[in-house]
């Protein structure tokens, strides 16, 4: 579609940038003295950039009648809002007056000095070059003037300002009375007077704006006098309001654009209302489709909430002049889009396309709303840093272009400002949404900025689900400021406070926080987490080796838990925010804290303070993710990776990952011990097998002495090894293959099974009281002989065997029981074993470090390996 210049065309000195915001500024007394802009100045320019209100034609047409002496109103006042267009009614009757060739006098209350001008010289002065009847401080009387303005008809007398000039007057004495008493008795003069000329016609403005712009000093002279002048006047004027409120987007639209292709207008509109029906819009603003569809038309290319944020809530400040001050800004703003990038992908003007960074628009609302609004706006929305900008960058790349955050945050600003108690202050989100909306994106997005704007402006609030701009500070200003002053020890000193509660009460590990050296951590056999401050691997090493001034003895139950340096800052963030947070709310009378701001930051602390809500935890727990434990070589690292919830289950977390990745059992495993520690040993004691677990880096962690003595039970029970005790310096097995409670006391030991097999065999032989001759011989037939006392007993059997096997994994211990027993029989026993696994994964690391390198430490032969 078409850029919104393309189909409504600015005005010349608008899309060349020539703008003199005089231009707007009309002003009667320029126009009598020949010093204003050719817009005011020349009738004909005037008129075609004039639209002609129902009030304003009514104006001329009364005017034209009395003047001409076809009847018509002797007195004529226009009674409008400050800024509601009476300045330009004057004019246009000044240019008509002196079309159809009337005298026109301008008696304009603002450009006249009391101290120096009498209204009554001056328009004798006016009408005839000299001030003759009326001189002197008195007023001259109705017969006077009647005379004056008899012999000078057709004659129009325009006065503006009037209550301006009674206001200053009133402080001026005269004789016994004062100017602006005089003043109000000249008027009424006048009005009779040109009640008896038939061709005379007098125009006086009042503003119905309650007072206007004047101090104190002048509303009370106001209350005084309006009263009265309007008793005065209005026994004999007609009341104009030369602009309806329906009527200013057509006179908006008349002084800024030369023509507007309407037929292009309509199916913008058409568009953009079908988008706001189809996204619920309309429907949740009570908005009725077509109503806003002619709407919109009739203020295009503005939004009708520009027209009408400007007019009603802006134009409600007395300092806002409401036609003049609407076009002055709506010049800007249409100037700037037109010269700007933007612009050209713009169908229509929101709200949220005034640029608040371009100086003069800028200018012109502080003008209003004052100063102190300037470093509100560089803050919150115009800045490089400022929190609106932030949330621009916030979104994914395809919403950047879009600037949501500046755009939502210029609408909720332009909804911020009225006087008076006739309008809500602030917007609704559905009306942040209305004047933000484009095609590209849909209301939710803009409620997603807003969200985030709550959480990144210092000077935006929220009352009744309205939000608004002050120049208070907002929470999160005095949040922010608050967190400049937390020093680093408070930031240590909580953080230490959450460590020690997570680690409150825990079994089975003895916990030390913060050690700064290794005398800190004992040296005995429980296991140890060691939780540093930062990730010292010095500090670590130093553990590991020494404890205190001697060698360490128990290694391998170290484990060493770690803060992640690249997350210190989020939880220095987070924890910055809650000590901030509780200043805030231990100050909560001194800062004068509103009750909403009150439970805003009980809410924020207790989702900073909840077990399962906690940002504290969660930030922590993020922070504090890097697990060590010492190995053969050095250290293996382990990360946690990010918390799965803000409930701190650091010990859980921690044995969940070491048991995993095989560097901390529940149970020994039986054939593990059998092969590592039986292989080339006949038995080995039981303590001295945990001593050695405890100690030796690299060696499997046990959990705990259950952990050892669940391997000893299975493996006791699974015949992998038996268990007993020394007796008189020598093995003897007890138990095999059936139920057992070791108890890794000093003299307990495990056995080879084959040791325990023969001890058991001894004792079944002994209780059988059989005797043997143990000799035995095998022929080279292959006949086996078993001498025993002289009775020769043979059998047929074998003198080799070559077996090929397919061995599943779970009866690894019948395969071990079979080569164990075949090495009774047979001297020359070879084993040949081709490994196949697949369906799985195992990295290289894990490769090396488990499997070649334990085939290395044996007397196992590599042959082949393939991968």
């Amino acid at each position: 579609m078409k850029a919104f210049f393309q189909v409504a065309i600015p005005h010349r000195n608008i899309r060349e940038g020539k703008l003199t915001l005089d231009v707007f500024g009309a002003d009667l007394w320029s126009v009598y003295t020949g010093r204003a802009p050719d817009e005011y100045k020349d009738p004909d320019l005037f008129f075609r950039r004039t639209y002609m209100t129902e009030g304003l034609k009514n104006l001329i047409e009364d005017a034209k009648r009395r003047l001409i002496g076809d009847g018509g109103d002797p007195v004529i006042q226009l009674q409008t809002p400050f800024g509601g267009g009476k300045t330009h009614s004057l004019i246009a009757l000044y240019h008509k007056a002196k079309e159809w060739g009337a005298r026109v006098v301008v008696l304009d209350c603002e450009a006249l000095n009391p101290n120096r001008d009498r209204l009554w010289q001056v328009l004798e002065k006016q009408i005839e070059g000299k001030v003759k009847l009326t001189a002197g401080e008195s007023t001259p009387g109705k017969e006077v003037l009647i005379q004056l303005l008899e012999r000078n008809q057709p004659i129009l007398i325009l006065v503006d300002e009037l209550l301006s000039y009674v206001t200053k007057a009133s402080a001026i004495r005269v004789g016994d009375t004062n100017l602006g008493a005089l003043t109000v008795a000249f008027m009424k003069e006048l009005t009779e007077a040109v009640k008896n000329v038939p061709h005379a016609l007098l125009v006086v403005t009042l503003p119905t704006s309650e007072f206007e712009k004047f101090d104190e000093n002048a509303k009370r002279a106001y209350q005084e006098f309006t009263t009265y002048v309007q008793k005065v006047i209005g026994r004999v004027e007609r009341v104009y309001a030369p602009v309806k409120d329906e009527e200013v987007a057509k006179v908006i639209r008349k002084r800024l654009f030369d023509e507007i292709d309407e037929k292009e207008a309509k199916h913008i509109v058409d568009d953009f209302v079908n988008h706001l029906e189809k996204v619920g819009l309309l429907k949740r603003l009570n908005l009725e489709k077509s109503e806003y569809r002619k709407r919109f038309l009739e203020t295009y290319p503005f939004q009708p909430e520009v027209i009408d944020t400007l007019y009603h809530k802006w134009g409600s400040y007395p300092e806002f002049q409401r036609t003049r001050g609407v076009l002055r800004i709506l010049a800007l703003v249409v100037n700037d889009l037109y010269r700007s990038e933007e612009g050209k992908t713009r169908t229509f003007i929101r709200l949220a396309d005034f640029n608040l960074a371009n100086p003069e628009i800028r200018r012109e609302l502080l003008k209003i709303i004052g100063d102190q609004y300037d470093t509100v706006i560089s803050a919150d929305i115009t800045s490089p840093n400022a929190g609106a900008k932030k949330v621009d960058k916030s979104f994914g790349e395809s919403l950047i272009p879009y600037r949501l955050g500046t755009k939502s945050a210029t609408t909720i600003f332009m909804h911020s400002f009225h006087a008076g108690s006739k309008y809500h202050r602030g917007a609704t989100l559905d009306e942040i949404s209305l004047s933000t909306l484009d095609f590209g994106y849909s209301s939710s997005d803009v409620e997603a900025a807003v969200a985030k704007l709550e959480t990144n402006l210092f000077y935006i609030n929220k009352q009744n689900e309205r939000y608004f701009f002050s120049n208070v500070p907002n929470l999160n200003k005095i949040i922010i400021d608050t967190v400049e002053t937390i020093e680093e020890s408070e930031v240590r000193e909580l953080e230490k406070k959450l460590l020690d509660k997570a680690f409150k009460g825990l079994r089975g590990v003895e916990v030390v926080i913060w050690p700064k050296w290794s005398s800190e951590v004992r040296d005995t056999q429980s296991l140890k987490l060691i939780v540093l401050k930062g990730y010292d691997r010095e500090l670590i090493r130093e553990i590991r080796e020494r404890a205190g001034n001697v060698p360490r003895e128990y290694k391998n139950v170290l484990i060493f838990l770690a803060p992640d340096e690249s997350m210190k800052l989020e939880f220095e963030s987070v924890a910055k925010r809650y000590l901030a947070l509780k200043k805030i709310k231990e100050r909560e009378s001194e800062l004068n804290l509103t009750n909403e701001q009150k439970r805003e930051i009980a809410n924020e602390l207790s989702e900073f303070e909840s077990p399962r809500r906690s940002k504290l935890n969660l930030a922590l727990r993020n922070m504090y993710r890097i697990v060590v434990v010492p190995s053969t070589r050095d250290f293996k690292e382990f990360s946690l990776g990010k918390a799965p919830s803000p409930e701190l289950k650091f010990w859980g977390e921690i044995k969940e990952i070491l048991l995993e990745k095989k560097q901390l059992f529940e149970k020994i495993n039986p054939n593990v011990i059998w092969m590592k520690y039986l292989q080339d040993k006949e038995y080995i004691g039981t303590g001295e097998l945990y001593e050695h677990l405890l100690k030796t880096p690299g060696e499997p962690r046990p959990l705990n002495r259950d952990a050892v003595i669940a391997g000893i039970k299975e493996g006791v029970e699974r015949g992998l090894f038996g268990l007993g005790k020394i007796q008189d310096g020598k093995p003897v097995c007890w138990k095999f293959r059936n139920a057992v409670t070791p108890t890794l006391e000093e003299e307990e030991i495990i056995i080879k099974p084959e040791m325990c097999k023969q001890q058991f065999e001894e004792r079944e032989d002994k209780e059988r009281k059989a005797t043997l001759d143990t000799g035995v011989t095998i022929p080279d037939t292959g006949q086996v002989t078993i001498d025993s006392g002289g009775s020769a007993i043979s059998a047929k059997g074998y003198t080799k065997l070559e077996l090929e096997l397919e061995v599943p994994i779970e009866e690894l211990y019948t395969f071990s029981n079979v080569i164990d027993y075949l090495s009774k029989k047979f001297n020359d026993i070879r084993i040949e074993i081709r490994i196949r696994a697949e369906e799985g994964f195992m990295g290289f690391t894990e490769y090396e470090d488990k499997i070649l390198e334990a085939i290395k430490q044996s007397k196992i032969r590599l042959k082949k390996e393939e991968k």
